[in-house]
């Protein structure tokens, strides 16, 4: 989901374990790839190492009318096109079950498998380039994301 017109996304004021804010996306009629919220670690948008922490830790809430919510790890072996020819985007990956409910969940990078459908490739913690959590195509979704950190 880009946001309109260049803006930036503002958070909202609900969050989780006591914060006072936290990020919400919401959405549906994605019919193509669907959509999703990307978090860089790198201000530079360039590959970033998380080989010196285990894994990933946030807290969630929402719906979605698919009871699928991807959480993915986009390395330079599943982005750039020297890696993966023209299968790009198959992202190791974990899914996730929304509650309407807030709930902490970590992801430990050892959990993070291809869906499959591309260019097979190594998981390289060294080479993250982007996080994401994605919604497949043609639902109806509302997430509420907060406290986003490696462990």
């Amino acid at each position: 989901i880009a946001p309109p017109d260049g803006t930036k996304p503002a958070p909202t004021l609900e969050g989780a374990a006591g914060t006072a804010r936290s990020m919400h996306i919401a959405g549906g009629g994605f019919t193509d790839y669907g959509a999703g919220l990307i978090l860089f670690p790198s201000a530079m948008q360039c590959t970033f190492d998380v080989s010196l922490v285990r894994g990933l830790g946030f807290w969630l809430k929402g719906s979605t009318s698919s009871d699928k919510l991807l959480v993915s790890a986009a390395t330079l072996q599943t982005v750039d096109s020297k890696y993966c020819g023209t299968s790009c985007n198959d992202f190791h990956s974990a899914t996730y079950t929304l509650t309407n409910t807030w709930t902490h969940y970590t992801l430990p990078w050892t959990d993070l498998k291809q869906v499959g459908w591309g260019t097979p490739a190594p998981f390289i913690a060294s080479q993250v380039e982007y996080l994401q959590f994605s919604f497949p195509a043609n639902v109806t979704f509302s997430l509420y994301l907060d406290e986003v950190g490696f462990y």
